[in-house]
């Protein structure tokens, strides 16, 4: 209500499983994790995925908790991009050759070319939104989901458009805390960081990505934003978990306990920690830059 298409040609009906009974008898599951992340991104402003909780029957025998997910489909992404199916394009990591021309050149050219040099940044943006990048790599290592090669969904209104990065599949992330949270991102031996790696050393990029990160700390990605959204999914979830744990009893967590924690990985300087982690990466000092984009401030 409110959000979103008006209209639906396909959704995804998806429950939580990667932390589950069904996978390696894991008791870590909060049935949180992947919508969480889904508003985070409708919070920075991001094209996103709506959910809604919902319980399912199959031929009247309750099943459990399930969401209702909007598809990446061509449908979806017309209505949100403001196109039509017969224009826009949807590319799925890892991009093959065969794909989308233009997407599959621009890998080939970076695989082969290791001078970096400005050309090298122009073709990129001559194929990729930037910004759409930037705020990619901010809201995936804030999650460090670590769960990306697959992942990935590169979106465009038409063929004279440049490709969106589309978040997709983040239940994996808010597990850790880590020392380096832009691993995942930029990892070369995963195709996507043939893009990353290169054009995290241009200043150009380094301004782009430092100034979306001071604006979306303080918007989509505060501590408040972020903690508003765990208690109402909690509170959204809490009537309905014992009948869930009651028919799968093999699956019955500690929800409240991994609720806390999820609330400890949010408050836990999450902010600083990825901020200083860029700053390394790409071989920054940190206060400077911290007076430059962030006002002197301290992160949360």
């Amino acid at each position: 209500g409110g959000e979103g298409a008006e209209a639906f040609d396909k959704v995804d009906l998806r429950t939580s499983q990667n932390y589950s009974w069904a996978n390696l008898n894991d008791n870590q599951d909060t049935f949180i994790h992947e919508c969480f992340s889904r508003d985070s991104q409708g919070a920075m402003g991001e094209h996103y995925t709506r959910t809604r909780y919902y319980n399912l029957f199959i031929n009247g025998q309750y099943w459990g908790i399930y969401s209702l997910r909007e598809a990446y489909s061509r449908a979806y992404a017309a209505d949100h991009l403001g196109s039509t199916e017969d224009a826009v394009q949807i590319v799925r990591s890892k991009v093959r050759p065969g794909y989308e021309p233009q997407l599959v050149e621009l890998f080939n050219t970076l695989s082969f070319n290791r001078h970096w040099n400005q050309e090298i940044y122009d073709r990129v943006a001559e194929v990729i939104d930037l910004e759409s990048l930037a705020d990619w790599l901010i809201l995936e290592s804030y999650f460090y989901n670590y769960d990306l090669p697959g992942n990935i969904r590169y979106i465009r209104a038409d063929r004279d458009s440049k490709f969106l990065y589309a978040f997709f599949d983040l239940d994996f992330g808010l597990r850790k805390t880590e020392l380096d949270w832009l691993y995942s991102t930029m990892d070369e031996a995963n195709q996507f960081g043939l893009i990353t790696q290169p054009i995290m050393r241009f200043s150009e990029f380094q301004e782009l990505l430092l100034t979306r990160m001071a604006r979306l700390y303080e918007q989509g990605l505060s501590e408040e934003t972020m903690l508003r959204y765990l208690d109402e999914y909690s509170a959204q979830l809490e009537g309905e978990l014992e009948r869930e744990y009651a028919r799968w009893p093999q699956g019955a967590a500690d929800t409240g306990k991994m609720v806390e924690e999820l609330r400890v990985l949010i408050g836990d300087h999450r902010q600083e920690r990825c901020f200083e982690s860029l700053c390394r990466r790409i071989s920054l000092d940190a206060e400077p830059v911290r007076s430059q984009y962030f006002a002197g401030r301290e992160l949360e």
